[in-house]
This record gives structure tokens, sequence and C-alpha cells, in this order.
């Protein structure tokens, strides 16, 4: 099982329509630590990297409408 402890607050900044099933945690590149991976409505995905980080990790665009995102653990 794995834990995630989260401060009082945390504001990344994203552009678009979000569905809420398409925010989610999990360690997307299998290094342990846990991700924030978020997708719109006009298909562009970014992933998080760490609480304090403003800026995107990596970044995807032309995906079509991100609707969903997998489970990542």
């Amino acid at each position: 099982m794995r834990t995630v402890s989260l401060p009082n607050s945390v504001k990344w900044e994203f552009q678009g329509n979000v569905h809420p099933s398409a925010v989610g945690l999990g360690d997307v590149d299998n290094d342990g630590d846990i991700e924030f991976a978020v997708g719109n409505s006009v298909g562009f995905m970014a992933v998080f990297k760490g609480l304090d980080q403003q800026r995107p990790w990596k970044t995807a665009s032309g995906l079509g409408t991100v609707s969903h995102l997998p489970n990542f653990t």
C-alpha cells in the first residue's frame, strides 16, 4: 500500500475544461514517487512531479478529449 501526504493546499495552473475522471495521482514513471496527472477537453495532458513544481514535468497534446486517466498504481 502507498500513502500520500498532502499539505493544506497545492496549486497548479492548468488551462481548459477538466473532466473529474481526467485527474489522477500515481507513479507514472516507476521511480517510487507519486506524480499528479491531468488532462483536458482539447487533448492536452500534463504530469507534475513534486509539490513545489509549478510547471509540468511532461506534457502531451493532440490526444483528443481526455475524459479518463488510467490507474497508475
